[in-house]
């Protein structure tokens, strides 16, 4: 929506983080990287035409289309508020947010799974947090009592009250806790069913070393709107496969 030259209101803004863009990229049918039969990252693969498709299309959002706020835009403002404030219509972001959201009273919100392009089978970028007993620890009956409260069913319902996570115990992703009608969003249950659509992070050696060096840098000169989707993939492919085939 615009008065005269100015915007006053985005359909959509474009989540720039990591996870959200691989996202895209994951439902038009296409990867991030190739994987061995162990699941290792061998090569990039932002250099298929899905991939490319994925990216361009968002970088059209803003440059082209005009229907997303510029990176510089975003940065005066920030996205939650934006947001929250009525001047974007519909954002992507982490179910970690929802405690955030659930201060916004001047209107309904809600969610929803991603659009899926190409793909077959829906994919999100996604993790979680592991936890772990070093093995030289000096309290290893001790750790072990932390592991087990720490990933029981009491300690994820207290993060659920906080708004903090999407439990990974499937009786308290499903409980009324989580799902709870009472309290926005009303399509929580999404959050649970998209688990089973999680696409982890590249996992190999010197991935930081790819994603640091390489691939933020790279996809920086895609957000600011000065390389396209296809010369950004190409430059990724070719710098990232020298660092993950040189391991």
């Amino acid at each position: 929506k615009k008065s005269g030259d100015r915007t006053e209101q985005w359909g959509f803004l474009v989540n720039r983080g990591w996870r959200p863009w691989a996202s895209w990229v994951y439902n038009n049918g296409a990867a991030v990287v190739k994987k061995n039969a162990d699941g290792l990252a061998t090569e990039m693969a932002l250099d298929d035409p899905n991939a490319i498709e994925a990216l361009q299309f968002l970088q059209d959002l803003m440059y082209k289309e005009g229907v997303s706020p510029r990176p510089d835009i975003e940065g005066e403002a920030g996205g939650f508020q934006l947001f929250a404030s009525g001047k974007v219509g519909v954002m992507l972001t982490n179910p970690t947010d929802v405690s955030r959201f659930r201060t916004i009273d001047s209107f309904k919100w809600d969610v929803a799974t991603l659009p899926i392009g190409k793909a077959d089978r829906r994919g999100t970028g996604g993790g979680g947090t592991g936890w772990a007993i070093p093995k030289g620890t000096k309290h290893p009956d001790e750790a072990w009592e932390f592991l087990k409260f720490i990933s029981s069913a009491e300690a994820q319902l207290d993060e659920v009250r906080a708004g903090a996570t999407t439990p990974s115990r499937v009786s308290v992703v499903t409980s009324k806790e989580f799902v709870d009608p009472s309290k926005p969003p009303a399509h929580a249950a999404a959050f649970a069913q998209g688990q089973e659509y999680v696409v982890r992070d590249p996992v190999h050696t010197r991935w930081p070393e790819v994603f640091q060096r390489v691939i933020t840098p790279n996809m920086d000169t895609l957000w600011g709107g000065t390389k396209s989707a296809a010369e950004v993939a190409q430059t990724i492919k070719t710098e990232g496969d020298k660092i993950l085939k040189g391991a």
